[in-house]
């Protein structure tokens, strides 16, 4: 698994609008995976040469149900390999439901 510390907007940036390129496993016996879609990455403050990393955020895209309550989750994707990643639902329309994550 990828240092999480190290990843970077630049990191996602390249699996923008890729329907299901983020694989979130499912959980209990018989649960399949929820599949994800990027759908927006966005600098958080002014670049700072003196931070570690630019803060930025994500936003994924899911489907409408199930809701997935805000905690930590385990995302699974060809480029930035397994990640443990807190995700926030910010909203739901009728594409689907939208999930925040954080990255300080």
């Amino acid at each position: 698994m990828p240092d999480l510390e190290a990843l970077a907007r630049s990191d996602f940036e390249s699996q923008l609008n890729k329907p299901g390129a983020f694989r979130l496993a499912g959980e209990g016996e018989g649960a399949g995976s929820i599949d994800l879609e990027l759908v927006e990455t966005r600098s958080l403050t002014k670049a700072d040469p003196g931070l570690r990393r630019q803060p930025f955020g994500v936003v994924f895209r899911g489907p409408r149900e199930p809701l997935l309550p805000q905690r930590i989750y385990r995302l699974d994707n060809d480029a930035t390999g397994a990640q443990d990643i807190f995700l926030v639902p910010i909203r739901r329309d009728d594409a689907g439901t939208y999930y925040e994550a954080i990255f300080t």
